[in-house]
């Protein structure tokens, strides 16, 4: 039977999952305040803009912000508009873009039979649902080269179609000729419409992050077909597609950025292209350096559970490229496994060879990661044999699903300065519940079948990222807000802030007001009071946020150290002035 997209979109597999998946990342996201400064930078843009009235030029803190485009502002504006200002709303474009991510992932891998394997694998790795429910780029970007990368898969597949046809042994020769030449024809029609699709998804992708959205796809696939020895010919094939494709994506990307040349008179551009990427991949930017393994150890913590059958899905992955070298009826499957492991080691590669590294940006990795581990589940589950590897990596979830309960809870206690033995119960219930989940996926796939263990194993893993999300990321978010969120919204408009070496978007956002950052010198003068006026706003109470470490240097340009304390944490302190 023909496969059909529209009919899987409205499957009742495709819409469960993409529910779940849904509901499962949105939870949560509404119970504790932005958790990084990065989270609060970008929600604080979007506030800004608002409040400026301004959709072109990102600002924050009301200067500039050259890092990232537009599109992740838009989605934030938009949901500010919608459901108004708050952590839910902040966080809802990465929630929806982390589903639409496994929803491709789905429809590739449906095609081939495993989608519900793959899309499940995809949702439960622990660094894919953490990066899903913040306020950064990293999923939009994410989601967009995904899609991307699976369109110029598609647009391979159907340009081949007539070869897979030609290659089936299992028919005669002169039925083979004639059907392949009708498929390569119907094919060639679907090809150019996915490589038209993959020029819009590129250009949306570089409205969210830049043109590492084309750069990193277009390797990719350059790389694939040289691998296959189909780079001349798919040039010779598609040569007006892919100039036509490139218009596309063109007229998607130059409006804004030529709005926002000319709206800050090139400023924007020349600091994004050149600073912002450019810079970012030839020396360190902001700190965030690492050894060129850096990401190897990043990708195995954060493809936890499915971290443990990735050993066995790349022997799979060789054994049936081995025996589909001599196979040829493998066809469009082999191709997948090898787009998957080129899609894997470029994204990888490259990023490990970037100066500037951030645990986010191997995001992009997951996908084809569990591309490839839903295909070695998936292949279990036909052939019903081999099943000391799932066994295997089952157990040793079990095990690091308790220590990750243990290590996240006395983590939790050192924040909050109490006895860890405070939340035995916790962990004892939770411990109970992962053990009985491993356990019984063991016995499912033993009397029942691989799926239905699978399914257990993934819903269990599900069980345990609530909890950590709950009592770990959830403590640190509170613990960093330490009730500035509750301060600063109880301020009244008369009120003022002002900052000195901290950063003040949190207070921004939280408090809906401007906070002047002061140096040395104007801290001088603002406790002289002697600042213009326009930097002392309101006729209210003045409050001073400064680091708590630099507690000796301000009491040294204060001139006592009787402060007024309002706030007063190891991070940060708030006292009030005047």
């Amino acid at each position: 039977m023909q496969f059909s997209f529209r009919d899987q979109i409205f499957s009742a597999k495709f819409l469960g999952l993409v529910v779940f998946a849904f509901l499962f990342l949105i939870y949560g996201t509404h119970s504790y305040p932005l958790f990084s400064l990065d989270e609060v930078r970008y929600a604080e843009t979007a506030r800004e803009m608002i409040e400026r009235n301004d959709y072109i030029s990102p600002f924050c803190n009301y200067v500039l912000r050259p890092e990232k485009p537009i599109l992740f502002y838009w989605l934030e504006i938009l949901a500010f508009k919608v459901l108004g200002f708050s952590e839910l709303s902040a966080r809802l474009p990465s929630v929806f873009m982390g589903t639409f991510t496994v929803a491709m992932v789905f429809l590739l891998a449906e095609y081939f039979g495993f989608g519900l394997f793959a899309g499940l694998v995809t949702l439960t790795s622990i660094e894919f649902a953490v990066v899903s429910k913040l306020s950064i780029t990293d999923m939009t970007l994410n989601a967009f080269i995904t899609a991307t990368l699976i369109c110029l898969f598609f647009t391979y597949v159907f340009w081949r179609a007539g070869d897979y046809v030609r290659s089936d042994a299992s028919a005669h020769a002169n039925d083979r000729a004639s059907a392949g030449d009708s498929t390569r024809a119907q094919g060639f029609t679907k090809a150019r419409n996915f490589l038209f699709l993959a020029g819009v998804f590129s250009g949306l992708g570089c409205l969210a992050k830049g043109p590492v959205a084309l750069a990193l796809p277009g390797l990719v696939f350059l790389v694939f077909l040289v691998v296959q020895l189909k780079f001349v010919c798919f040039l010779k094939a598609f040569w007006r597609e892919l100039l036509q494709t490139l218009v596309i994506f063109l007229v998607l990307v130059l409006p804004w950025f030529l709005a926002v040349h000319m709206a800050t008179d090139g400023e924007f551009t020349r600091r994004f292209f050149f600073h912002e990427n450019i810079d970012r991949f030839l020396a360190v930017k902001t700190g965030h350096s690492a050894p060129w393994f850096y990401y190897l150890p990043v990708f195995m913590v954060g493809f936890i559970p499915w971290i443990y059958f990735f050993p066995q899905t790349l022997g799979f992955v060789f054994s049936e490229l081995k025996s589909g070298s001599k196979n040829p009826n493998s066809g469009a499957k082999n191709d997948l496994l090898v787009f998957c492991c080129l899609w894997f080691a470029v994204i990888f590669l490259f990023f490990s060879f970037a100066k500037t590294k951030l645990t986010t940006y191997i995001i992009g990795v997951f996908a084809p990661a569990s591309l490839l581990v839903g295909a070695w589940f998936f292949g279990l589950s036909v052939i019903k044999t081999k099943k000391m590897g799932i066994m295997l990596g089952q157990a040793l979830f079990s095990l690091s699903g308790i220590l990750v309960l243990f290590i996240s809870s006395f983590f939790k206690a050192k924040l909050l300065e109490v006895d860890p033995l405070a939340f035995g119960p916790q962990i004892l219930f939770t411990s109970i519940m992962v053990l009985v989940s491993g356990v019984l996926a063991i016995i499912l796939l033993m009397r029942f079948s691989v799926r239905h263990s699978f399914l257990c194993f993934a819903l269990a893993n599900a069980l345990i990222f609530v909890y950590v999300n709950d009592n770990f990321i959830k403590t640190i978010s509170f613990f960093r807000d330490s009730g500035t969120r509750e301060f600063v919204q109880k301020l009244s408009p008369e009120d003022s802030l002002v900052s000195y070496g901290m950063p003040p978007e949190r207070f921004e956002f939280y408090g809906k007001r401007q906070v002047v950052r002061l140096n040395e010198a104007r801290l001088k003068k603002y406790f002289n009071g002697t600042l213009s006026k326009s930097s002392k706003t309101g006729s209210g109470e003045k409050y001073l946020v400064f680091k708590t470490k630099d507690l000796d240097k301000l009491v040294a340009i204060k001139g006592t150290d009787r402060l007024d304390y309002v706030i007063k944490t190891k991070f940060f302190s708030v006292i009030r002035c005047f």
